[in-house]
Protein backbone atom coordinates (compact mmCIF):
# COMPACT_ATOMS: atom_id res chain seq x y z
CA UNK A 1 0.00 0.00 0.00
CA UNK A 2 1.21 3.60 -0.49
CA UNK A 3 1.49 5.90 2.47
CA UNK A 4 1.80 9.65 2.07
CA UNK A 5 2.64 12.61 4.59
CA UNK A 6 0.96 16.02 4.25
CA UNK A 7 1.28 18.97 5.71
CA UNK A 8 -1.69 21.31 7.40
CA UNK A 9 -4.63 22.64 4.54
CA UNK A 10 -7.61 21.11 2.71
CA UNK A 11 -6.59 17.87 0.72
CA UNK A 12 -8.41 15.51 -1.98
CA UNK A 13 -8.04 11.96 -1.34
CA UNK A 14 -7.48 9.48 -4.23
CA UNK A 15 -6.57 5.87 -4.57
CA UNK A 16 -6.76 3.02 -6.69
CA UNK A 17 -5.72 -0.12 -5.62
CA UNK A 18 -6.33 -3.92 -8.38
CA UNK A 19 -7.42 -6.88 -6.48
CA UNK A 20 -5.99 -10.35 -7.72
CA UNK A 21 -7.89 -12.82 -6.72
CA UNK A 22 -6.90 -15.83 -8.12
CA UNK A 23 -8.92 -17.96 -5.99
CA UNK A 24 -12.04 -18.55 -4.40
CA UNK A 25 -14.23 -15.87 -4.44
CA UNK A 26 -14.14 -13.62 -1.37
CA UNK A 27 -15.11 -9.86 -0.94
CA UNK A 28 -12.23 -7.73 -0.90
CA UNK A 29 -12.24 -4.31 0.27
CA UNK A 30 -10.04 -1.12 -0.22
CA UNK A 31 -9.84 2.12 2.35
CA UNK A 32 -8.37 5.32 2.14
CA UNK A 33 -6.96 6.28 6.46
CA UNK A 34 -6.18 9.43 7.87
CA UNK A 35 -5.18 8.32 10.78
CA UNK A 36 -5.39 12.07 12.73
CA UNK A 37 -8.74 12.62 11.76
CA UNK A 38 -10.02 9.05 12.31
CA UNK A 39 -11.26 9.47 8.43
CA UNK A 40 -11.98 5.98 7.24
CA UNK A 41 -13.62 5.54 3.28
CA UNK A 42 -13.98 2.50 1.15
CA UNK A 43 -15.33 0.03 -1.31
CA UNK A 44 -15.85 -3.56 -2.10
CA UNK A 45 -16.36 -6.00 -4.51
CA UNK A 46 -16.53 -10.00 -4.65
CA UNK A 47 -13.79 -11.08 -6.88
CA UNK A 48 -12.68 -14.27 -7.43
CA UNK A 49 -13.16 -17.70 -9.42
CA UNK A 50 -16.89 -17.78 -8.85
CA UNK A 51 -18.95 -17.19 -11.39
CA UNK A 52 -19.67 -14.20 -12.81
CA UNK A 53 -16.77 -12.88 -10.48
CA UNK A 54 -13.45 -10.33 -11.97
CA UNK A 55 -10.35 -12.19 -11.27
CA UNK A 56 -9.02 -8.60 -11.26
CA UNK A 57 -10.75 -5.84 -9.68
CA UNK A 58 -10.02 -1.86 -9.52
CA UNK A 59 -11.14 -0.61 -6.22
CA UNK A 60 -11.12 3.49 -6.36
CA UNK A 61 -11.84 5.76 -3.00
CA UNK A 62 -12.12 9.58 -2.96
CA UNK A 63 -11.88 11.55 0.05
CA UNK A 64 -12.38 15.46 1.19
CA UNK A 65 -10.25 16.45 4.19
CA UNK A 66 -8.87 19.66 5.63
CA UNK A 67 -5.94 18.77 7.95
CA UNK A 68 -4.19 20.98 11.03
CA UNK A 69 -1.75 19.17 11.37
CA UNK A 70 1.25 17.23 9.43
CA UNK A 71 -0.74 14.02 8.90
CA UNK A 72 -0.03 10.29 7.67
CA UNK A 73 -2.52 9.60 5.04
CA UNK A 74 -2.33 5.60 3.71
CA UNK A 75 -4.54 3.30 1.57
CA UNK A 76 -5.02 -0.09 2.21
CA UNK A 77 -7.04 -3.31 1.72
CA UNK A 78 -8.03 -6.80 3.38
CA UNK A 79 -10.93 -9.49 2.67
CA UNK A 80 -13.45 -10.91 4.26
CA UNK A 81 -12.73 -14.55 4.65
CA UNK A 82 -9.01 -16.57 5.19
CA UNK A 83 -10.56 -19.18 1.71
CA UNK A 84 -6.67 -20.65 1.81
CA UNK A 85 -5.97 -18.42 -1.65
CA UNK A 86 -3.15 -15.58 -2.40
CA UNK A 87 -5.67 -12.27 -2.44
CA UNK A 88 -2.85 -9.42 -3.48
CA UNK A 89 -2.92 -5.55 -4.49
CA UNK A 90 -1.27 -5.46 -7.89
CA UNK A 91 1.98 -3.03 -8.22
CA UNK A 92 -0.22 -0.23 -9.60
CA UNK A 93 -1.75 0.76 -6.49
CA UNK A 94 -1.81 4.48 -6.55
CA UNK A 95 -2.58 7.47 -3.75
CA UNK A 96 -2.79 10.72 -4.55
CA UNK A 97 -3.66 14.35 -2.61
CA UNK A 98 -4.38 17.31 -4.99
CA UNK A 99 -4.30 20.56 -2.22
CA UNK A 100 -6.89 22.96 -2.58
CA UNK A 101 -7.61 26.44 -1.60
CA UNK A 102 -11.20 25.48 -0.27
CA UNK A 103 -13.54 22.44 0.06
CA UNK A 104 -17.42 22.18 -0.07
CA UNK A 105 -18.52 18.70 0.37
CA UNK A 106 -22.48 17.85 -0.02
CA UNK A 107 -24.52 14.48 0.37
CA UNK A 108 -27.38 13.32 -0.78
CA UNK A 109 -30.54 13.86 1.22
Amino acid sequence: MATLTLPTGNWVLHSDDSIVAPGTSDVVRCWIVVTSKSVHVGHGTDAGTGSGKPFIATISDTAAVTLTASTVVKNTCSHDNTTGSSYYVDGDATLWAHKSTSLVSTTAP
